[in-house]
C-alpha cells in the first residue's frame, strides 16, 4: 500500500505504476552510454503517480531530477541536445510582435533567442546551465536564474515562452505560477513539452521520458485543467506531426527507380493516414491568453 502523495498542483494523487531503477540505469546505458546511478540516488523503484485534478502525471521520489552536472554529462554524449532548429520554434516565433519584450526560460545556448533577433523590442533567457550560458549563440542577455526569483523583480513581459523545459521541473506548480506572474495582462505563454499522448511515450519506450531527465508527463487534456487552475485561456494546442519511416534497404537498391517510386507513395499515405485519424506526435504547443 503506497502512502499518500499530493500532486505540486495541490490535488491529491493516485498510484499508476512502479519502475525499478535498474532497468531505467539500463536503458540510459544503452541509449547513450551514460550512467545515472548517482543522479537516480541509489533508490530500488521509481513511482509514477496522476494528479486527480489535472491528469498529470509525475516520478516519485521527487528529487530525481537532473542537476547541472547531469545536462553538462548528458550534452557531451548526445551532441545535438541543444538543437538549434526546433519544431516549436517556429510556431512560437508566429507569435512575437515588434514592439514584445520576450522571456524564455531555459533557453539553452539561445537558439529561440537568436532566431527572433530583429523581430522584437528586447527579450531575456534563464538558463540553469551555466556553460550553456558561456557558450550561448545569441546576442539578447542570458541569466542563471530561476523563474521565480525573476517574478518576484516586478519585470512583466508580452510573451513568455519555455520549451521542452517544464517535464524536467519538480515543481511545476510553481513554474507555472512564475511564469504567468511575469505575464503582462494580455500576454501570452508559450508551453512546449513531450505529448503523453504519442504511443511510445505511453509504453514508456523513449528512455529521454524517464528520471533523472524528466519528472513529469503531460497532455492536451492536461493544459486545459491547468489554464483553469491559472485562470489562462488557450488560444492553441498544436501537436507535432508524427514523421512517418521507411525501413532503410541496401546501398545497392536506394537508387533504383522502384524503391524511389515506392517510397514516396509510401510516405504520403502514411502521411495521409496519420492526418486523418489524428495520430499525436511526440511533442505538443500550447498558446495561452492572459486576461
Amino acid at each position: 500500500m503506497k502512502a499518500p502523495v499530493f500532486s505540486p498542483f495541490n490535488a491529491s494523487a493516485t498510484w499508476v505504476e512502479s519502475i525499478p531503477a535498474a532497468y531505467i540505469r539500463y536503458l540510459y546505458a544503452r541509449k547513450c552510454g551514460l550512467d545515472v546511478t548517482r543522479h537516480l540516488k541509489w533508490v530500488e523503484t521509481v513511482d509514477v503517480w496522476v494528479c486527480d485534478r489535472t491528469g498529470y502525471r509525475f516520478y516519485t521520489p521527487t528529487d530525481l531530477a537532473g542537476d547541472e552536472s547531469f545536462y553538462q554529462e548528458l550534452s557531451a554524449v548526445w551532441p545535438d541536445y541543444y538543437q538549434s532548429k526546433r519544431w516549436d520554434f517556429g510556431h512560437a516565433a508566429r507569435f512575437v510582435k515588434d514592439n514584445d519584450r520576450v522571456l524564455e526560460i531555459g533557453c539553452g545556448v539561445g537558439h529561440f533567442l537568436k532566431s527572433i533577433e530583429g523581430r522584437c523590442h528586447s527579450a531575456l533567457g534563464l538558463e540553469f546551465n551555466t556553460e550553456a550560458i558561456r557558450n550561448k549563440v545569441t546576442s539578447f542577455e542570458m541569466r542563471a536564474e530561476p523563474v521565480e526569483t525573476h517574478a518576484a523583480t516586478g519585470d512583466r513581459y508580452d510573451l513568455v515562452a519555455s520549451f521542452q523545459v517544464l517535464e524536467h521541473v519538480t515543481n511545476p506548480g510553481a513554474f507555472l505560477k512564475a511564469a504567468v506572474d511575469c505575464l503582462r495582462s494580455g500576454g501570452r505563454l508559450i508551453i512546449s513539452t513531450p505529448n503523453h499522448e504519442y504511443v511510445p511515450h505511453i509504453r514508456m519506450e523513449d528512455t529521454f521520458n524517464l528520471p533523472p531527465h524528466h519528472t513529469g508527463l503531460f497532455t492536451p487534456d492536461t493544459y486545459r485543467a491547468l489554464a483553469e487552475v491559472y485562470g489562462l485561456t488557450i488560444e492553441h494546442i498544436i501537436r507535432e506531426p508524427r514523421e512517418p519511416r521507411v525501413e532503410e534497404v541496401s546501398k545497392s537498391t536506394r537508387p533504383n527507380l522502384v524503391f524511389k517510386v515506392a517510397k514516396v507513395i509510401s510516405l504520403l499515405a502514411m502521411t495521409i493516414a496519420y492526418r486523418i485519424t489524428g495520430e499525436p506526435g511526440s511533442k505538443v504547443l500550447v498558446v495561452f491568453r492572459k486576461p
